[in-house]
């Protein structure tokens, strides 16, 4: 992406920090591109184990030293090389909030109530965490916290009123709240994980030294302890959390895909769940609605099981969904070094509309535009000739899925709807004070009622997209079914996926790959883009599908062979077959676009110059391969396995390690023998 010379020159300065305490100097004399090019050669072969064969363990050999030398961050979740690109963004969110302008201006007092929140933010005392007022008068009055209130009563307490009333602010208690993906985004509902940062199963809390039990306990003693209770007591109320865990999960065990498909026995499928009107009513404010438009969790047997366990143990219900709230509304910091970049993640994922509208308009360009579009086109192209060369497709879906290739869209950078007016108008309903809890709780309710803003007003709002669309500011690249298009937001156009002075062979390992993956959910009959034209021009056959199903099989069986040693157990290939299956697709079709870019650039001796990565040593099919695995390269620990086990995408390391199994061109880059763990005999392709 091309950048002003101030955002490019943060860019570097973030970049330098992060390498030279190992890497050594910049050389002197250089262009900026030439010197970010230096920067960033250092930082990817500090995170490479040079020592690994890379036919033995390629993600070893690409992100074996990560761990070991990646900057610290203010992360709960897994720390990995995509945060890079959140750091690059918070840059420029700085320089957008620090920029002075006129009242005068567009959105200005929009504005204004970002820089408000951050600033208060910043000056709040925040690190280490301390019981705070205003949470526990929110506690009170959606349900009460029995371990710190003697008054509680259980006898007008209501579990589904209270994790009802958690949906108000954003926290998942025994329901997580979800919307349809197409016009007028109606709610839905699926079971809420239980846990604190660490999702909780059979397996991870069967005894009390598996690491679901340690972790969460040990959260659980935290949030208590700040709030005085400590000792035995808070040892009973762990135990009363644990204990209900321990009997609803093998009910929760029962359901697939979250809600959405359930295995009942016919004398469970006996009684609906009598309060989910409760829940529509208090979480999206709705007093009459529609059950045709409304679509209530499924899992009635589920919810009636655990009303009947709520009615014995409703302090126990009543104590977790407390601590719950707390552990959402309670920064988790690492430290007072982390509070910044802590406060301006809120306001990205709390009020990203106006810093999109801010970013796009000060930062982004036609370059950055062009530049993409042209890798969308190629991409494309590599796979019109893919489809062409399938063999197991028959005549009749290979011209349909060539049509829909041919009439495939895409948007770059920002996905435009006037309902982004809308949206940044109503940030100025934000009431925030001085008060950082004050204005946190303000601002968790406020992206609830961004959320559901226009399924409440649909009467007068005719069609709108998504909002999580039209945040572009957050790293985001996704196929719309919809419109079968693909679209590439402005906030994932940053190192490690994209820069401007990227070789071409890093632009497709990285972006490129992104955008193949997406390609190949366009050609999934299952993601058909709408009835009417999947019926006429994506018709795909009895026996095209049923040979998809057979590669199927492969993938399935290819994944299933893994097991994860940090918790022993295999992964399941049918959970993320749909991706697996694009990633290898989206692969293949990346490096084909890349070779027929390279072709036109041989014996330009500059454009040549420029595939080089100085001090890598490595071919452009090899630097491809280098930085689509970088990427992915992570630090894990063990409670972030278990929130990917079922996530329906592989964790990050066989992201890597099963489509470049799967892919010849790799071991022929390479040189792998056939045999070696990156080359095996037997290989799966779908594309």
């Amino acid at each position: 992406m091309k950048l002003s010379p101030k955002i490019f020159l943060l860019i570097l300065i973030y970049y330098e920090s992060t390498i030279l305490s190992f890497a050594g100097p910049a050389i002197k004399n250089e262009s900026p591109n030439d010197v970010f090019r230096s920067l960033y050669s250092k930082r990817m072969k500090s995170f490479m184990n040079i020592s690994m064969d890379p036919c033995d363990d390629f993600y070893e050999y690409a992100c074996g030293n990560y761990p070991n030398v990646i900057e610290d961050i203010e992360l709960t979740r897994k720390q990995n090389s995509l945060y890079d690109l959140t750091h690059s963004m918070d840059k420029i969110i700085d320089v957008i909030l620090q920029k002075k302008r006129q009242p005068n201006e567009k959105y200005f007092e929009e504005l204004q109530k970002v820089k408000q929140f951050v600033e208060v933010c910043d000056s709040a005392d925040l690190f280490p965490l301390k019981p705070n007022e205003e949470y526990i008068k929110t506690i009170k009055n959606i349900g009460g916290f029995p371990a710190v209130d003697p008054a509680w009563n259980a006898s007008t307490f209501n579990w589904f009123n209270m994790t009802s009333h958690l949906l108000r602010y954003g926290v998942i208690g025994f329901v997580k709240e979800d919307i349809f993906m197409r016009y007028p985004f109606a709610p839905l509902f699926e079971i809420g994980k239980f846990g604190f940062g660490f999702d909780v199963y059979s397996d991870n809390i069967e005894t009390n030294e598996s690491l679901g039990y340690v972790h969460n306990v040990a959260m659980m003693k935290r949030l208590l302890k700040i709030y005085g209770v400590v000792g035995s007591t808070a040892d009973k109320v762990i135990e009363e959390i644990i204990n209900f865990w321990r009997e609803a999960l093998p009910f929760q065990n029962k359901a697939k895909d979250g809600c959405n498909e359930f295995e009942e026995d016919e004398s469970e499928k006996e009684q609906k769940f009598p309060q989910w009107n409760s829940l529509i009513e208090i979480a999206w404010d709705l007093q009459n609605y529609s059950e045709t438009d409304v679509a209530p969790c499924p899992c009635d047997f589920y919810f009636n099981q655990l009303n009947v366990m709520a009615n014995k143990s409703s302090k126990a219900f009543a104590n977790y969904m407390a601590l719950k709230f707390l552990y959402e509304m309670h920064p988790q910091v690492k430290s007072v070094n982390h509070q910044h970049q802590h406060c301006l993640t809120q306001v990205k994922h709390g009020i990203p509309m106006v810093l999109t509208y801010f970013y796009i308009k000060e930062h982004f360009n036609k370059e950055t535009l062009q530049e993409v579009e042209e890798m969308i086109e190629e991409i494309v192209k590599s796979f019109t000739a893919i489809v062409v060369n399938t063999d197991w497709l028959d005549e009749q879906t290979r011209f349909g899925t060539q049509d829909v290739l041919k009439i495939l869209k895409s948007t770059i950078g920002q996905v435009v709807d006037p309902i982004s007016d809308i949206y940044i108008k109503e940030t100025k309903k934000l009431n925030l004070t001085n008060n950082y809890a004050l204005n946190n709780l303000e601002l968790n309710r406020f992206k609830v009622d961004i959320s559901h803003y226009v399924y409440l007003h649909s009467d007068k709002i005719d069609n709108a997209v998504p909002f999580d669309i039209l945040t572009a500011i957050l790293p985001n690249a996704f196929y719309d079914i919809t419109e079968n298009s693909i679209n590439v937001l402005a906030g994932i156009l940053f190192p490690p996926i994209y820069h401007q002075s990227f070789p071409k062979s890093m632009k497709y390992g990285g972006l490129g790959f992104i955008i193949g993956h997406e390609v190949v959910h366009s050609l999934d009959p299952r993601g058909k883009w709408g009835e009417k034209h999947f019926k006429s021009i994506h018709a795909w056959t009895g026996k095209s599908r049923s040979a998809m199903k057979n590669n199927s099989a492969c993938f399935i069986d290819h994944h299933s062979n893994f097991t994860v040693p940090e918790l022993n157990i295999k992964l399941d290939g049918k959970e993320s077959l749909t991706e697996t299956v694009c990633d290898s697709g989206g692969l293949r079709g990346s490096l084909t676009a890349l070779r027929n870019v390279l072709k036109a650039v041989v014996g330009n001796k500059t454009e040549e110059a420029m595939e080089s990565m100085p001090g890598l040593n490595l071919s452009p099919d090899q630097t491809f391969f280098l930085n689509f695995a970088q990427v992915y390269c992570a630090k894990y620990e063990p409670r972030h396995f278990w929130s990917e086990l079922y996530a329906g995408y592989p964790m990050d390391k066989y992201r890597v390690v099963l489509p470049l199994q799967n892919f010849d061109e790799f071991s022929k880059v390479f040189n792998c023998p056939l045999g070696s763990a990156m080359n095996p005999e037997k290989k799966c392709r779908m594309w």
